[in-house]
């Protein structure tokens, strides 16, 4: 087939999408081997999307195991894992809780995984409104816990009336922080959440960098702040191409077209 020819990005994600929409079961094991053989993620995900159009207990099976597989090896950037997860999360709802909660208590120590693992349990608690998911996330909010752990939760907290509050505390401690990091997670929340409130602090924070950190900038971007656009075609300039082509794929996975194309 024409995906076996390494086709261009373009092409490959193109031709991704009408294998899904064709929904004939003879491509499934075709999507599941280029999903496993792909290098890139936006590719990945595109496979993924495909893939979730079938129904089967097969697949199920093989979307509990690549989600698992996600969490534990930290391979992607965060907002790919979140795109990943969400796909995912939409296709199994509750069957991946059990999974969840054993990868949980069994990497009790290892906040790494359990920062994935919040991901993947806050898009589902969103998408099924269940309290019990909301009430284990808001733990997760607790000082012992990283800052990466705590502003995960506090993302998908922030969505729930009665433990919004839980995730603007969590906010307030890591903006009042002596750690640039902690405030720099912050600034990324106000992003992803559009607090546009916080559009003063993530300009000054990135112009105390030089207007050259990316989740700074991409958070303006996200905050439609008018010179984002100009900051990031500046920061490119001075990136090699792998790293352009991670802030690229950042910048088009902001759902605004109109930055896409600039």
């Amino acid at each position: 087939t024409i995906l076996n020819q390494s086709p261009r990005p373009f092409l490959a994600k193109a031709l991704l999408k009408v294998l899904g929409d064709i929904e004939s079961p003879d491509i499934v094991p075709e999507l599941i081997q280029y999903y496993n053989n792909a290098e890139r993620e936006d590719i990945k995900l595109a496979a993924l999307k495909s893939l979730v159009k079938y129904e089967s207990h097969h697949i199920d099976l093989f979307l509990l195991e690549s989600l698992e597989d996600i969490i534990k090896k930290d391979e992607f950037k965060t907002e790919t894992k979140r795109d990943l997860f969400n796909v995912i999360s939409e296709k199994l709802q509750g069957i991946a809780i059990p999974m969840i909660l054993k990868v949980l208590k069994e990497n009790a120590t290892e906040f790494r995984i359990i920062a994935n693992t919040i991901l993947v349990l806050g898009e589902i608690a969103v998408k099924s409104k269940d309290d019990s998911l909301f009430l284990l996330l808001s733990r997760y909010t607790k000082p012992i816990y990283s800052r990466r752990i705590r502003s995960n939760a506090s993302l998908y907290l922030f969505h729930h009336r009665k433990y919004k509050e839980i995730a603007n505390s969590c906010m307030s401690s890591l903006l009042t922080s002596s750690n640039e990091y902690d405030r720099n997670a912050v600034a990324y929340m106000a992003g992803e959440l559009k607090v546009y409130t916080m559009t003063p602090f993530i300009l000054e924070s990135s112009e105390n960098y030089g207007n050259k950190n990316t989740t700074l900038l991409i958070s303006l971007l996200k905050l439609d702040h008018p010179k984002a656009v100009d900051y990031i075609c500046d920061l490119l300039q001075s990136k090699d191409e792998s790293d352009i082509l991670g802030i690229l794929c950042q910048v088009n996975m902001i759902t605004q077209k109109e930055y896409r194309y600039k």
